[in-house]
């Protein structure tokens, strides 16, 4: 006699998808802002010059170039933070999922994070729109194809009910 599951595959993969596509945009959204903040300590002097007279230019001898690369570093440490912050989010959602894919009165909690994820992340892969790189597609797949898995399974459960 073998035990049936009421496991939803279209969760599970979603579930998963967000965990593992999630992980590898945001790890790679984390090394890219700190590489910023790292390239701009290496600035080479005549990059720096013209950097420095840029900004001495625009802001009329108030400020200079270690004013802009003090604000690009404190930038790329600010996206740093904030990749993994949603990193947290996408694993805690995913890790929860998991334990809900087979109890179909839990739909709700797939509904909702599959919509929400879905707003958010839809607008940043627009703004992002580079689907040409590892990066791209991954955020295109934890952004876009996860909750749409999680919005379609969460009305298979719905069903099921």
């Amino acid at each position: 006699m073998t035990s049936q599951t009421n496991e939803n595959a279209l969760l599970k993969t979603g579930c998963i998808l967000l965990m593992a596509a999630g992980a590898v945009c945001q790890a790679i959204g984390v090394w890219n802002s700190l590489s910023v903040g790292r390239q701009t300590q290496n600035m080479e002097s005549e990059m720096y010059d013209n950097l420095n007279q840029a900004m001495q230019q625009q802001t009329g001898g108030q400020a200079g170039a270690d004013v802009a690369i003090q604000a690009l570093q404190g930038l790329s440490v600010l996206v740093a933070v904030l990749c993994v912050v949603v990193l947290a989010v996408l694993l805690v959602v995913g890790l929860m999922g998991l334990k809900r894919i087979d109890k179909p009165e839990k739909y709700r909690f797939f509904l909702i994070w599959g919509i929400v994820l879905l707003v958010f992340g839809g607008i940043g892969a627009m703004l992002v729109a580079d689907f040409a790189s590892i990066r791209g597609i991954a955020n295109l797949l934890w952004a876009v194809v996860a909750p749409i898995l999680f919005i379609v399974g969460a009305l298979q459960q719905k069903k099921a009910l």
